[in-house]
């Protein structure tokens, strides 16, 4: 789903999400695995900047703004950095040997529709 406020991010990423499917279909059958971890809002600077440039656009305080957006995911909080890098860390191990070609969203429950 886009993102307010990020044009260019929102223009590459169905580009970006056919490019790893096609590269996973073509590679799979070397034992190479190619997956997309789609995060939402989680803990980090850039996000940070995104409530910054909310709560000054609305002209609510950062804790206003980032109390509402947290609040607009389902399960009622930003991601942790922590566990969106454990993800990461078991799809490059071993274990996730048979997971290839796919988008893993990792959003607390923000993505409505999946299509693909």
């Amino acid at each position: 789903q886009p993102i307010e406020n990020l044009v260019l991010s929102n223009s590459l990423r169905m580009a970006i999400v056919g490019m790893v499917k096609s590269l996973a279909l073509d590679l799979a059958g070397e034992g190479i695995t190619l997956n997309i971890l789609a995060p939402g809002y989680h803990e980090t600077q850039a996000v940070e900047r995104l409530i910054k440039k909310r709560s000054e656009n609305q002209g609510i305080s950062y804790a206003v703004a980032k109390s509402e957006i947290a609040a607009a995911i389902p399960s009622g909080k930003m991601g942790d950095p922590v566990d969106f890098g454990n993800l990461a860390t078991w799809l490059f191990s071993e274990y996730s040997n048979y997971i290839t070609g796919q988008t893993i969203t990792v959003d607390g429950g923000v993505v409505k529709y999946v299509f693909g």
